[in-house]
């Protein structure tokens, strides 16, 4: 079984045509990658989910976030609460290619 493992959640914020992410929270998420490669469609982009992400429910979580650990990043693209107590969250996503060291110094 997967472990749970720490995870940065960011926010995307436009400034001068450009995208920075904000922090948000530092959390714990249950990582797994999925073996079926299921498809979302946003209008008319696809998106391939590669993971999900189990973690605690979390009011301010939506899709557009990202989880971030080092230069391994996470986009989240769905969230739904799973359990019968509504504690917990299932969030698809896809993952980006790892972040070079220079663009990660300059989010930090």
């Amino acid at each position: 079984m997967t472990r749970f493992q720490s995870f940065e959640l960011e926010k995307a914020q436009a400034q001068a045509g450009r995208v920075n992410w904000q922090h948000v929270m530092q959390l714990s998420a249950r990582v797994t990658r999925l073996r079926s490669r299921p498809t979302l469609r946003r209008g008319d982009n696809v998106v391939v989910i590669t993971h999900q992400a189990r973690l605690r429910r979390i009011a301010d979580i939506e899709p557009a976030m990202r989880l971030r650990q080092n230069r391994r990043v996470l986009i989240i693209h769905d969230v739904e609460i799973i359990g019968r107590r509504e504690g917990w969250l299932s969030c698809l996503c896809e993952e980006q290619k790892s972040l070079s060291p220079l663009v990660q110094e300059q989010q930090s």
